[in-house]
């Protein structure tokens, strides 16, 4: 066991500055259909301004959650007492980074919220102008908030690590 801790340690996924024995990720995508946008029609005569809304009218927020679990190939061939102690550990560890998941779900849903609420109106001299310069905006703040929310759960990664001092407190050790 000692043995398989410190390789453990010298290889494990990387999270933050230090090796773990474990790691859980999440990735984002957001595909949202625009609604809004220019009037029906654009008179290149009509000098007054444009405006152009645009916001999500149907969005899907795509989630995938990523577990890096390690796997001692020959472990059947170890004794029952250590093949015990690492079943222990495993299921230790799944604790752990099912707490990340539970986690990365919550501040999905809050991002989704998000994402839907945002609503953009613009002027410019032509419809199209309007529209692409709401487009552009929309764009914009769809990027900040999937930034602002990797940081927020990198800070859930790291509260969650610190409540459970890295999974130690539930088991995930050897």
């Amino acid at each position: 066991l000692l043995d398989a801790k410190a390789t453990m340690d010298k290889r494990g996924p990387m999270t933050g500055r230090i090796r773990s024995h474990g790691a859980c990720w999440v990735d984002w995508s957001f595909d949202g259909s625009r609604i809004g946008g220019p009037p029906p029609h654009d008179s290149e005569n009509d000098a007054s301004f444009k405006v152009a809304k645009v916001k999500y009218e149907a969005g899907t927020l795509n989630v995938q959650v990523y577990f890096i679990i390690p796997l001692w190939s020959n472990v059947e061939s170890l004794s029952s007492a250590i093949k015990a102690e690492w079943a222990r550990f495993l299921k230790c560890l799944w604790v752990h980074e099912r707490g990340h998941q539970r986690d990365h779900l919550k501040n999905s849903a809050e991002l989704f919220k998000e994402l839907e609420a945002l609503e953009v109106t613009e002027l410019a001299g032509s419809a199209g102008g309007a529209r692409a310069k709401a487009e552009a905006e929309l764009t914009r703040q769809k990027n900040d908030i999937l930034r602002i929310h990797k940081a927020s759960v990198r800070e859930a990664i790291e509260a969650h690590d610190r409540k459970t001092p890295r999974g130690i407190a539930q088991g995930a050790y050897l």
